[in-house]
């Protein structure tokens, strides 16, 4: 497909994240084995760009990440200011930040997955890719974390409530 961006275009790429947002829909191009399963995308926007992520709809039980690719959704969740954060491309679920991987555990230590780290918190705000750590179901990755995000961590403060960083509502 014509467009499609590597995981790795993203590594050490500084960056503006201003929306994420996730939908269900008919797999694309809809010529997939799969017609009838509907395949699951991640939008997100960064530095005025929207880029889709796409679960492979060919994949049947396994579940991998198919494509990234520019495209022109009109955003549904977006906010402002915007997040600052840096790509972080890992190929091993050890080099993953703010992940607890247990080398002694059964899976494998293999992955391709971008995280974008918030500069603020130094956190992953959003991950995406393929987790190969159990090697007969790799399994697609599109998670966004926002209480992991610098605007979210000044609001708990400011509020008083309780975060992960033990901050306690005060009375």
């Amino acid at each position: 497909m014509a467009g499609q961006l590597a995981l790795t275009s993203f590594h050490n790429r500084l960056g503006l994240l201003s929306g994420v947002w996730f939908t269900e829909a008919e797999a694309d191009p809809p010529d997939s084995l799969w017609k009838d399963q509907p395949v699951d995308y991640m939008y997100f926007m960064l530095d005025g760009v929207i880029y889709r992520v796409q679960e492979d709809p060919n994949d049947g039980y396994r579940s991998m990440l198919e494509d990234i690719i520019v495209c022109n959704q009109m955003p549904l969740n977006v906010w402002q200011p915007a997040e600052e954060v840096m790509g972080h491309h890992a190929q091993k679920q050890s080099e993953l930040i703010d992940h607890h991987f247990d080398p002694n555990g059964y899976r494998e230590d293999r992955c391709e997955i971008v995280q974008l780290i918030s500069t603020t918190t130094a956190k992953p705000v959003l991950e995406f890719g393929t987790d190969y750590s159990d090697d007969y179901y790799p399994s697609f990755v599109a998670r966004f974390y926002p209480n992991k995000m610098g605007i979210n961590q000044r609001q708990a403060i400011l509020l008083g409530e309780e975060n992960e960083r033990g901050i306690q509502r005060t009375r």
